[in-house]
């Protein structure tokens, strides 16, 4: 019993993956490039479907400046407009910025924005995917950042 039990979980969680669908997890690592300033960066970030076809991605950026110190924190909705291969979708949402410079009297730099975006997740395998984004940041300091990732689609 324990053995069909198990076999039935297997089943149901296979069938899931398909597909952008509710209480769906994917995690992705990737790269930005932020073009004012034009900072290189290394990104995690992760994703949930509390419902069909919405989800919610916050994310982590670590800019790499060439003196000081550089994150971003994001924290996007994105809603998907295709589903199976090619899943394009349109995002939005809040960012943070923060730069602190080494060996120099300028004062740390605390940025808000207002996110808006689009981007595609491109299923190569079942359970792995690349991730190029586009996004447009508005705020104290307005300018476009690109991303590229790889996605791994838990379930």
């Amino acid at each position: 019993m324990k053995k069909f039990g198990l076999l039935l979980i297997a089943i149901t969680l296979s069938m899931s993956v398909h597909a952008q669908y509710q209480k769906q997890w994917r995690i992705s690592q990737g790269y930005d490039f932020r073009f004012q300033p034009g900072f290189f960066a290394i990104n995690i970030s992760g994703e949930y479907f509390p419902i069909h076809y919405l989800s919610v991605s916050p994310s982590v950026s670590v800019y790499l400046p060439a003196t000081g110190k550089a994150t971003g924190v994001n924290l996007d909705a994105r809603y998907y407009l295709t589903e199976k291969k090619y899943q394009w979708y349109a995002s939005s949402g809040y960012g943070y910025y923060k730069r602190v410079f080494e060996l120099s009297e300028n004062p740390p730099v605390n940025l808000h924005t207002f996110n808006v975006g689009t981007g595609l997740q491109w299923k190569l395998l079942d359970q792995l995917g690349l991730n190029p984004e586009i996004q447009r940041q508005f705020g104290q300091r307005s300018t476009w950042t690109v991303k590229l990732g790889i996605v791994y689609f838990i379930n």
